[in-house]
């Protein structure tokens, strides 16, 4: 029979011998109105399913049953004895794949999920999502995953066939049996259902993710932007269902962005497709969404399961292997499934144990309005920052950090002072005679940006009279027309075109500076205040995102307003930051500790507010540098004789014969080891109580990464006194005796989390070592405290600071100084009033050698090494193109930053 708009193409697995035919019939006309007489016989095919039949219906045949029956030469029939199949409810066509006397494993497509996690006695893992079928991000409608083994967890949820692919996202989180949740950390996972007119079967590979800081940190703007630029060399892959029997359509995806330019991600294992493990004929990944890379492949149902690893390639054939053991795939785990059946895989990795040792980076701290060119009309300017650009690229610094441009009026504007008139097209020789006036011996004055913001804004009203607006500049206006007119009005400019055109210009500018900075592989840093003046724009353009603390300053109504974390405060916050994304890749939010506002929380609970969760994952290394050595008896269930009475009673002997093998007999305290391949072999009566016994560990192993159990016992106990002060101080930290603490931590994270995702930026939060979803900055030449940071042993997830200039530190703070030269640079002769050249680079070297992720050095100090003095304040007194004539201070820098590693 010719296929048809509604038909449904039968295709069934049966063996039979000669002489015998296998029929269908079922409960419509098509069918034999579900007399075996009026059977229709299927056409013998080659492969698994090795019978088949199309069949067109005059109506969709949805719900309605039929049978397989296998006829002899005699007219003898052998039913199959399972229950009737029923036809599903579908589109145009379908086709269906059934083995004889098997039933339907599916009707619909089933979402089969794999996590692995170690949970311990009590917890139970639930994954939730965005549709019906995942509980719609009700957390009462979650659907509960099942231990299967191997510390994989896994369900089957069934999903409606569908023409139209489907976008699900979802999330894990863990339940303990006292109800508390603990959510996965990081973004959702997303997957999506391709468009299936039959059904199907797709299995999710998931990892049970976990916050790795340094991946986090490569895969923000500055190293995809900057650093590690990458153009897509290929275009995405489009998935379509499996509808080859004995295959398994693989789809691999990982997250990795390491890899640089000529370099690719291959996957080799222990499977022909993967290339033998031979580097050549591995599987080459496809990385059109980098920094995640993807591919599928088709594989026989019998090559699984096999192991593979993900290696890093490039055109000369060197070759970096992921350093962790092999990784498995496993065949599917849904029961009653045919094996014949085609199956999609999506083997969700993630991070591979590949190049990712820790970025250490040179920041360039750079006083915008101070410094100048030999073109610098009144401050330092946009175009003034492309010198400093080539200086640092000259030094071997990866980073230009400039203090705010923008208008402390309105925190989407830029401040007009830093615009370069000379680099506006089509100005006059009158204007151009003005600027040259103006800009004559500056480096004798200290800047004034009130009376250079007053003048540039007289002469661009000059230049706007004879400009030509292009599409550009429509585009610009049209982009901004949310806050532009609010901006003019504010100023109390009639001609709304004026200001667009203005902050047209500027922006225009510091775009330019951007693209010459990546051009060179210089990433750009800007600085934001959190909160806003009592009397800015943005009160009245936005006055419900500002209800919070008035700070009020010399009982003058001066100060400013936190926020009230609104929608409005949130969109706010959007729009902020995607304006300053235009022009950076790094943020700087200076006083952080304001976004919790200031009369929310007691001070002193804020001051004491402690961040490291108990959620949060730890390295192998990490638990070695905390001084916890013995991690195999972490993770090992203990299992001592003495612990068997209390929880089996009389029945503890026979317990211990049964199900555990005996070491150390004759004394007392005798050691176990569990016999058994799993908990299924134990009797049910005494399954639940060995499964709290097998789950007593101090923490669990999940791909590599360990993770503290929040409920410590008896393994924990017996441990010497040292470690178990350290564990318990690690999993006790969220049960100070700070009642608020949780909420105040919740609060901050939530607040900080939604600044930090909002795009790609690197966010740094001055004061905001307490908020986790920013890097924190510390101050290096000493603490509030007044002690010296111990800068050797400063983490990773830091910036280091100066917080002022040295030299200008150096005269400013005497006592300090003198302590200093004692206890950091170990002289006893007087300290010097100046601070000498040898230890001015002693102390940018001890700088540079610590663990941080950044350095921020200020631009004065790094002249001052090549002899280019500051005066006390004020403007820098000789222009940037000095600094790059003098090749021997670039070329001292340049010694460092690479004695200290921290050039890309």
């Amino acid at each position: 029979m010719s296929t048809s708009k509604t038909s449904v193409t039968f295709f069934c697995k049966a063996q039979y011998a000669f002489g015998e035919r296998l029929c269908i019939f079922g409960n419509t006309p098509e069918l034999g109105d579900g007399d075996i007489k009026k059977a229709i016989y299927l056409d013998w095919i080659e492969g698994s399913y090795n019978n088949r039949l199309t069949v067109s219906f005059a109506q969709l045949p949805a719900g309605k049953w039929y049978k397989y029956a296998i006829v002899d030469s005699y007219g003898n029939v052998r039913y199959e004895s399972i229950p009737d199949r029923i036809i599903p409810k579908f589109f145009d066509a379908v086709a269906l794949r059934d083995t004889f006397n098997l039933p339907a494993v599916t009707d619909s497509v089933i979402l089969s999920i794999r996590v692995p996690y170690g949970t311990y006695w009590g917890q139970n893992i639930y994954v939730i999502g965005d549709c019906e079928e995942l509980g719609d991000w009700q957390i009462n409608n979650a659907f509960p995953l099942s231990y299967i083994d191997h510390q994989y967890w896994g369900g089957s949820v069934r999903f409606p066939i569908s023409n139209e692919a489907r976008q699900v996202k979802y999330r894990y989180f863990i339940q303990n049996d006292n109800a508390k949740t603990i959510w996965e950390p990081g973004d959702e996972h997303t997957v999506i259902i391709p468009e299936s007119h039959n059904p199907s079967i797709i299995e999710i590979v998931d990892p049970y993710r976990w916050t790795d800081s340094i991946i986090e940190t490569i895969s923000r703007s500055p190293f995809t932007k900057a650093f590690n630029p990458r153009e897509a060399s290929s275009k995405g892959i489009l998935i379509q269902s499996n509808e080859n029997p004995d295959t398994v359509r693989i789809q691999f995806s990982i997250l990795c962005p390491v890899p640089r330019q000529g370099q690719v991600m291959k996957i080799a294992g222990s499977i022909k497709e993967l290339g033998y493990w031979n580097p050549p004929n591995a599987l080459e990944l496809q990385d059109h969404d980098f920094p995640t890379w993807t591919q599928v492949v088709d594989v026989p149902t019998s090559s699984l399961p096999f192991e593979y690893k993900y290696i890093l390639c490039d055109q000369f054939g060197n070759v970096i292997w992921e350093s962790r053991s092999n990784r498995f795939l496993f065949p599917t785990d849904v029961k009653g499934l045919d094996s014949s059946y085609p199956i999609n895989l999506i083997c969700h990795d993630w991070i591979p144990s590949i190049g990712t040792n820790p970025f250490r980076g040179l920041c360039i701290h750079v006083d915008l309005p101070n410094i100048w060119t030999k073109k610098t009309c009144g401050c330092g300017q946009f175009g003034d920052v492309c010198r400093v650009i080539d200086f640092a690229s000259q030094c071997g610094a990866s980073m230009i950090q400039l203090t705010s441009v923008y208008d402390e009026k309105r925190a989407f504007a830029l401040d007009l002072a830093y615009v370069d008139l000379n680099n506006i097209p089509d100005i006059t020789d009158d204007v151009i005679t003005l600027i040259s006036n103006h800009s004559a011996d500056i480096t004798d004055q200290d800047v004034n940006l009130e009376e250079t913001r007053s003048f540039k804004i007289d002469a661009l009203r000059q230049i706007y009279k004879h400009q030509q607006f292009h599409s550009d500049f429509t585009f610009y206006a049209e982009q901004n027309k949310d806050w532009l007119p609010h901006y003019a009005k504010y100023l109390g400019e009639t001609d709304v075109k004026f200001v667009q055109w203005t902050q047209y210009i500027a922006d225009k500018q510091l775009r330019e500076v951007t693209a010459y900075a990546l051009e060179r592989r210089i990433a750009m840093r800007g600085e934001i205040q959190p909160s806003v003046q009592l009397d800015s724009c943005d009160i009245r353009a936005f006055p419900h995102a500002f209800t919070g603390f008035e700070e009020v300053v010399d009982d003058e109504k001066q100060g400013s307003l936190s926020f009230s974390w609104t929608k409005e405060c949130q969109q706010w916050w959007k729009r902020r930051l995607e304006i300053h994304e235009r022009y950076f890749q790094s943020l700087r939010v200076k006083d952080a500790d304001k976004i919790v506002q200031v009369g929310e929380v007691p001070p002193q609970m804020a001051i004491n507010a402690m961040h490291l969760s108990t959620d949060k994952s730890l390295s192998e290394q990490e638990l070695k540098d905390m001084k916890l050595w013995d991690i195999k008896r972490y993770v090992t269930p203990y299992l001592r004789s003495k612990l068997l009475p209390p929880i089996f009673g009389d029945d503890t002997n026979y317990i211990e014969k049964k199900y555990f093998n005996v070491r150390g007999r004759g004394f007392r305290d005798k050691l176990l080891s569990f016999k058994m391949q799993s908990l299924d072999e134990v009797e049910e009566k005494y399954r639940s109580k060995m499964q709290a016994l097998l789950s007593d560990v101090v923490m669990t192993e999940s791909l590599g990464r360990f993770f503290f159990v929040n409920t410590l016992g008896n393994s924990w106990k017996d441990l010497p006194q040292p470690q178990r002060r350290i564990i318990q101080r690690i999993t006790n930290e969220k049960l100070m005796s700070l009642k608020g603490q949780d909420a105040i931590e919740e609060s901050a994270r939530a607040r900080t989390r939604m600044i930090s995702r909002q795009t790609e930026l690197e966010v740094v939060g001055e004061d905001g070592e307490f908020y986790t979803e920013f890097t924190p900055e510390r101050s290096q030449i000493k603490t509030r405290g007044g002690r010296f940071t111990d800068t050797r042993n400063l983490s990773f997830m830091f910036v280091s600071t100066m917080g002022s200039s040295i030299m200008r530190w150096w005269r400013d703070n005497r006592e300090e100084a003198q302590k200093f030269w004692r206890e950091e640079l170990y002289r006893q002769d007087e300290c010097p009033l100046e601070l000498p050249t040898w230890a001015l680079e002693n102390i940018i070297n001890m700088q540079l050698q610590c663990g941080a992720q950044w350095v921020v050095i200020p631009l004065d100090d790094i002249a001052a090494i090549g002899g280019h003095i500051n005066k006390k304040g004020g403007r820098e007194p000789f222009p940037v193109e000095n600094l790059v004539e003098d090749r021997n201070l670039s070329a001292k820098m340049s010694s460092f930053v690479n004695q200290s590693g921290r050039r890309i």
